[in-house]
């Protein structure tokens, strides 16, 4: 088993929201870009879009900036802030 280091980081990502029309999900050509400070496993785009380490990170970001119908979330940029430890020991294998 091994433990990973987490971290503060900076993310910026875009956000690009649904529509409904005509009872059908459609994605907005609009998209916007937001940054935030976040704690998550990791520090760098593979560590962060991996669900297996940064189980909720995706669902909690989603949550937050879609309005009624939904939202889809792609992290563009990673600014590491602050190293704050490390977790327990409970991964299978090392994120590289």
């Amino acid at each position: 088993m091994y433990s990973m280091s987490i971290y503060l980081n900076k993310l910026t990502f875009k956000v690009t929201k649904y529509n409904n029309k005509k009872e059908h999900k459609i994605l907005q050509r609009k998209y916007s870009i937001i940054s935030s400070n976040e704690i998550c496993i990791g520090n760098d785009l593979g560590t962060i879009n991996n669900p297996k380490y940064n189980k909720y990170l995706k669902g909690r970001l989603s949550l937050k900036h879609a309005k009624t119908v939904g939202c889809e979330i792609e992290f563009l940029n990673v600014v590491e802030l602050v190293n704050c430890g490390q977790t327990n020991k409970r991964f299978s294998e090392q994120a590289t």
